[in-house]
């Protein structure tokens, strides 16, 4: 995508005539997050609002779009349309602000039709499998050369996002059928997974939901295709209507002989995920290794094959992204593994999907003890479909349900999970299963007790399978943080790390841990205690912080480091952790995210930013501004701390040649403004830059120039384009390594035949060698491993040493609570 500013005003104004400014109620949830991200990228300016902080909103925050936590009439700002979620009631105070001052309110469904309109739309639907199949769809278009513009309904783990405004031709989304949201597109490529009885809160059995997918597939523009599952009966009944209608339709299924793609000879890979092979009209077209389990993604991936020969993509090139598939957040996503237990999130919320995810795990982990760790979502669900959640269970050696996630109802108290637990033990000891021991069945009254009840009954060898649509991540994680700090727990005797430091004795660490909640407990909705770095982290790796604080105010960081200095605490401060890979275990004691957002512009083209502004963001404005000096910087990830920290350049420009001058905070807790030259810059180094620095960037001081708009925005194209046919998308931590003297570190490390090249899941890419990425479930170990291969391999063949580009923390400064810090300790912004 050229996100060049005036061309994105273009698009903005082609798009949305009248529109140059969206607030977003909502904006943190899956579908309202991904229009911004399609908004921002035509060039519409976008801020929203959420009632709680979520990882998605955080993630928009990162991006430049500005959130607010809570809602108040103010955070309209100069909205010309207030876009609202299908959740926000009527009576929202934002809402009714908008309607007073005469701006336009629009909710989500109306506003898709608009969103969509000018692109050949395929549309995905289906009661489950419809976020996997959307994502598998867009992949293939991608590595295919293609540029679409596409919304799933979750983080893809290869993308590192759930949306992107592309410059192609079709428009790739996930069709929601709740509240008929999916009867506002009009697909040229319609896929139905399958239809199940869901959402009893708008349909009242699953006849009228039959007839919302019969409408949805009417809505097939003429000349369009229906791919269907010919396994489901509904998919298959509705696909048969459409035909003897006139129009085109392809199916797809495993048993189904009718079916146009089938897969047979369908087992088990190597990791874990499933083989199988395709025919085509009963000709066979290769095989497909998924890194996924379960027989329902074997479906989804005939689906996204049905699409991507509809669109005339190689076979190979398909086969090949579905082998790259590496999932979506929250679908039988691998936590983590600590201890001997695996814990897997997956948003499994339907008695169909749940037994699918307890029959995928059996699949991939045979034996081992599952435990399953249910939220039930929402009260009008679990009444409807309550003999089909009785019987759900019969791969689960336990059972663990959480309270019930009332999402959009209220809680009247005629259904608990006690009552949930009682009757799955109940429907357990009559079930014939085999070995004529009753699986054990119990309820947590909170998220906190089903922790704890968590970490005292699991044993090494077990599976945790937490499902649900609600905070049942949450759980998963503090397990991991728990069995975490359980593994590496010190005796109560002194001992002596290897740098000479006594090992804190329990009272130390209890004193730690005390003065870690006080720190969360005065920032709060600031700081978060446990909260894991992965999500901040743009390479999706990193484990739990004791405390991470969001520090968007000065104020707010100040106060986070003075509390922790005070305390003896290690410390960090990081920035847009794009150039950071942080280690598995985590970071002991207080992270600090410098997104502090102060913005002002002086006379003589003076800038003053703080050091937590996105530097696309920023630049995007001055381009609008007429402002010159920071151009070249149009496409550079990450904040402007970090680009003071690490020099950052591209395209023949330094931060070092604009910069005048900064604030710092010093060693003894003090704030000092110093000139350009006190960096000591290098090339993509300052003073500021490895374990020993001491300083933490707060602002910056710019000298920039003035330009002519024109010729400055047609610069900016140009380094986007070249930035966008260069640089893979995905999750990469940017250049790996510094270009050595003369050369080039990408092309020797292509020379050296390493493009493609793994550890674990970290690939080199094809595209550029110079950048390594996170397929999906990679770790900070398979990261270095794969460093150290590289450079092995370029040394002994060309006789250059390699210095990384990244920031590594290494896996030592995990640490352990308690331990006295040296005041200040690897104080980094990137």
């Amino acid at each position: 995508m050229i996100d060049n500013a005036s061309v994105q005003d273009t698009v903005g104004a082609q798009r949305l005539p009248g529109i140059s400014e969206v607030h977003i109620v909502g904006i943190g949830g899956a579908g309202m997050s991904a229009i911004a991200r399609v908004l921002r990228g035509w060039g519409v300016r976008v801020h929203g609002s959420d009632r709680a902080a979520s990882p998605l909103a955080e993630a928009l925050c990162a991006e430049g779009i500005a959130v607010s936590i809570g809602h108040r009439a103010e955070n309209l700002g100069g909205a010309d349309l207030v876009l609202a979620s299908s959740a926000v009631p009527d009576d929202n105070i934002e809402l009714a602000a908008a309607r007073e001052q005469g701006v336009r309110v629009a909710r989500r469904p109306e506003f898709l039709t608009t969103l969509t309109a000018g692109y050949d739309v395929i549309a995905v639907a289906g009661a489950h499998g419809k976020t996997t199949v959307t994502g598998m769809i867009t992949l293939a278009m991608l590595e295919a050369g293609l540029d679409p513009t596409y919304i799933v309904g979750g983080v893809m783990a290869n993308l590192a996002t759930n949306a992107r405004a592309g410059e192609g031709s079709h428009f790739v989304i996930e069709a929601d059928e709740y509240r008929r949201t999916f009867l506002a597109l009009h697909p040229a490529i319609a896929v139905v997974t399958n239809v199940a009885f869901d959402h009893p809160d708008c349909f009242e059995d699953l006849g009228y939901v039959r007839l919302a997918f019969a409408d949805f597939v009417d809505n097939i523009v003429p000349g369009g295709l229906l791919v269907a599952c010919a396994d489901d009966p509904i998919a298959r009944s509705l696909a048969a209507s459409h035909h003897a209608n006139g129009g085109r339709v392809v199916l797809y299924g495993i048993s189904e002989a009718s079916s146009d793609w089938r897969a047979r000879d369908v087992r088990t890979n190597d990791a874990g995920g499933l083989t199988f092979a395709v025919e085509h009209h009963g000709i066979a077209q290769g095989e497909v290794s998924l890194q996924l389990p379960g027989e329902y993604n074997v479906l989804n991936a005939l689906a996204g094959l049905s699409v991507a020969s509809e669109l005339g993509l190689e076979g190979e090139v398909a086969r090949q992204a579905l082998a790259h598939f590496a999932g979506t957040a929250r679908r039988f996503e691998v936590l983590g593994e600590v201890g001997g237990i695996t814990v897997v999130d997956d948003y499994a919320h339907h008695p169909t999907q749940i037994r699918g995810v307890l029959q995928a795990a059996r699949d991939r982990y045979g034996a081992r003890r599952l435990v399953a760790a249910w939220e039930p979502h929402t009260f009008s669900r679990v009444r409807a479909l309550y003999p089909d959640f009785m019987a759900g269970f019969d791969e689960a050696d336990e059972v663990l349900v959480l309270p019930i996630y009332a999402a959009r109802e209220v809680d009247d108290g005629s259904l608990t999970s006690r009552d949930l637990a009682r009757d799955l033990a109940d429907a357990a000891s009559r079930s014939s299963r085999g070995s004529g021991n009753p699986r054990r069945c119990r309820s947590a009254a909170t998220l906190e007790e089903a922790v704890e009840d968590l970490v005292d009954s699991c044993r090494p060898g077990d599976v945790v399978l937490l499902m649900g649509a609600g905070r049942e991540y949450v759980v998963g994680r503090q397990l991991i943080e728990r069995l975490s700090r359980a593994n590496t727990d010190q005796p109560a005797a002194p001992q002596h790390s290897g740098s000479g430091q006594q090992m804190p004795t329990r009272p130390e660490r209890a004193r730690a841990q005390s003065a870690l909640d006080a720190i969360a407990e005065a920032l709060p909705g600031v700081a978060e205690r446990d909260a894991p770095l992965a999500r901040h982290s743009k390479l999706g790796i990193g484990g739990p912080a004791d405390v991470l604080v969001v520090a968007r105010r000065r104020e707010e960081l100040l106060t986070a480091v003075g509390m922790a200095q005070a305390a003896g605490l290690p410390w960090k401060v990081y920035g847009g952790l794009t150039n950071i890979l942080l280690p598995d275990a985590g970071l002991r004691g207080v992270v600090v995210l410098n997104r502090i957002q102060e913005l002002a512009y002086g006379e003589d083209y003076r800038l003053t930013a703080g050091a937590g502004v996105v530097v696309v963001q920023l630049v995007r404005e001055l381009l609008a501004r007429g402002w010159g000096g920071l151009t070249w910087a149009v496409g550079l990830p990450g904040t402007v701390g970090g680009a003071v920290v690490n020099n950052a350049g591209a395209f023949g420009g330094e931060i070092s040649r604009v910069l005048a001058a900064a604030d710092v905070l010093c060693l003894d807790g003090t704030v000092a403004r110093v000139p350009v030259d006190w960096f000591d810059f290098r090339y993509r180094c300052s003073k500021l830059k490895g374990a020993g620095a001491a300083w933490v960037v707060l602002s910056a001081d710019f000298q920039l120039r003035p330009g002519d708009p024109e010729k400055l925005n047609a610069k900016a194209e140009e380094y986007t384009e070249r930035r966008r046919r260069t640089q893979p998308p995905g999750r990469t931590l940017g250049s790996t390594f510094k270009n050595p003297p003369g050369d080039y570190a990408g092309r020797l490390i292509e020379a050296a035949g390493l493009k493609g090249a793994r550890c674990g899941a970290i690939e080199v890419s094809t595209q550029h060698a110079n950048f390594l990425m996170n397929t999906g479930g990679g770790t900070a170990a398979d990261f270095r491993s794969l460093i150290e291969r590289v450079q092995e391999a370029v040394s002994r063949q060309f006789g250059v040493t390699l210095e990384p580009e990244i920031e590594i923390v290494p896996e030592s400064s995990a640490g352990v609570p308690g331990i006295p810090a040296e005041r200040v300790v690897d104080c980094v912004e990137d």
